[in-house]
């Protein structure tokens, strides 16, 4: 069965199947399997609120959710749906050029001041009263996700915090580059055949699975520049790159404010004529460097991924035509 022959929303499908097979599996295999070889009762499963407390617990769930729900799926689709050229269809099998490395780097810290503004535009935002359930269920959703973030930044030492980076930033940056702009933005090309619509779905559906209506926005953006990164790049190494270092950004953030070297309200950026201001100068500094970071595109992506899918068609088309020749040559 050619899987590369399929067309891209089916492959979709088998994709969006894979994950949930994958996801099933992984939450009641994971559990079970780290209570029996730490030791501890299996009861303890009855229990959530005891397992949110436990912090081994909560950075493996998440060191191998990240793995087993996201990487796995991303590969296994990957050689299918490209009878065995995964390197290839997730664009992982070239080096990065140092200046591309750079240039993302930078776009990165341009961009984040206006993250950061939009982020606390969209944290103070206010449904209407009619929508006050549906709002406070987004309260209760952003508050939970919230909590397993706080235990998980609660730790003490050096090698505690150097886990806590491998698991949120190093290892979520490259699964979920992996599974988003790697698989997913790809099959929404196929189908759509438009770059920029591929885009944005895909940094829509990345903001929608993290649960965090409040930070909804934000995310999304930080979604669309890792998908345009890959679209100027040819290089999936690139955006995880960039999501690598926003998430370490992050997490050192908060160690710095654990150590006592800075404060919340000095990391935060508040809505101000002031500040709205320098991210907009920053922002001046994005599209300049990004523009001429689409002109050093060293692989067309658009043009990769539409010929390899016409190129695995026009195959089988070949292949059908030299089967029927032959068979009829035989009669």
């Amino acid at each position: 069965m050619k899987f590369s022959l399929f067309s891209p929303f089916a492959k979709l499908l088998i994709f969006i199947g894979l994950i949930f097979l994958f996801m099933g599996m992984f939450s009641i295999l994971f559990p079970l399997a780290y209570l029996y070889l730490s030791g501890g009762d299996v009861t303890q499963l009855l229990q959530p609120n005891t397992i949110v407390q436990d912090w081994a617990f909560l950075c493996n769930m998440q060191l191998w959710t990240s793995i087993c729900v996201f990487l796995a799926p991303s590969l296994l689709a990957a050689y299918w749906f490209s009878e065995g050229k995964t390197g290839e269809y997730l664009f992982s099998n070239r080096v990065p050029l140092p200046v591309q490395c750079l240039m993302a780097i930078v776009l990165l810290l341009a961009v984040t001041p206006m993250i950061s503004l939009i982020g606390e535009w969209n944290y103070q935002l206010r449904l209407p009263d009619a929508l006050s359930g549906m709002e406070a269920w987004m309260r209760r959703q952003e508050d939970a996700a919230q909590e397993v973030v706080n235990q998980i930044l609660n730790v003490e030492s050096s090698i505690d915090w150097l886990f806590v980076l491998l698991v949120l930033a190093v290892s979520a940056g490259i699964t979920e580059e992996f599974l988003f702009r790697g698989v997913m933005q790809r099959l929404l090309l196929e189908k759509f055949k438009r770059v920029h619509l591929a885009v944005w779905i895909t940094a829509f559906v990345f903001s929608a699975i993290h649960l965090q209506f409040f930070g909804f926005f934000p995310r999304i953006l930080l979604g669309a520049l890792c998908g345009y990164l890959l679209v100027w790049s040819g290089n999936i190494w690139i955006p995880v790159l960039a999501h690598t270092l926003n998430n370490a950004i992050y997490v050192a953030t908060e160690y710095a404010i654990k150590l006592g070297w800075s404060t919340t309200e000095e990391m935060e950026m508040e809505l101000s004529w002031g500040n709205f201001v320098i991210a907009l100068a920053a922002l001046a500094i994005f599209i300049w460097v990004a523009r001429r970071f689409k002109n050093r595109q060293q692989l067309p992506y658009k043009q990769a991924v539409l010929a390899a899918t016409a190129k695995s068609i026009l195959e089988e088309r070949v292949m059908s035509e030299e089967i029927n020749r032959t068979s009829s040559d035989e009669k």
